[in-house]
């Protein structure tokens, strides 16, 4: 869980948490800022609105409830994260940026 503001300027924070939690398996359960909109969709992590202690209730029992699809949400997410992280593709965007 990241309880992040919504205007808070942590970025970098956010995505290192995130990588590490997706690294170990955790479930993502993060407020929806600028912080990883950006980089993250609805399908990939559970948002809730910032500052809202309610809906962050709500996020964690879903969680709690929906243990097996969390996994397998988990695990696509690690997978599609490696692959985009690859060695062929590192290289296929070092291609198209010096072309």
């Amino acid at each position: 869980m990241l309880p992040f503001k919504k205007s808070s300027p942590l970025r970098s924070l956010g995505q290192i948490t995130a990588c590490d939690c997706i690294s170990m398996g955790v479930p993502l359960i993060v407020a929806k800022s600028f912080h990883l909109i950006d980089y993250f969709n609805d399908n990939d992590v559970i948002y809730y609105e910032p500052e809202n202690s309610i809906d962050l209730q709500k996020k964690i029992n879903y969680v709690l409830k929906t243990g097996a699809s969390i996994n397998e949400r988990n695990i696509r997410l690690k997978n599609n994260i490696m692959d985009s992280l690859s060695l062929d593709n590192f290289v296929k965007t070092l291609v198209n940026i010096s072309c």
